[in-house]
């Protein structure tokens, strides 16, 4: 298997972005924010691939009785 040769790019797609509020770009540990597209780029900046995260699904309700 080769190495991986290119660039992920992080993209937070939030209205507000929680960085903005500490002055900070995006980081690394905004990929796992439900907000966060992520692009695989080349060496030539093509996207090769785009990650989204799921929508999430409203929780059910307990039925009572």
């Amino acid at each position: 298997m080769n190495p991986y040769k290119g660039v992920i790019k992080i993209i937070c797609t939030k209205k507000t972005p929680c960085r903005v509020v500490t002055g900070k770009d995006v980081q690394p540990g905004c990929i796992s924010c439900n907000y966060a597209v992520c692009e695989v780029l080349d060496l030539d900046g093509k996207v090769l691939a785009e990650c989204r995260p799921e929508p999430e699904k409203p929780a059910k309700k307990a039925k009572t009785s």
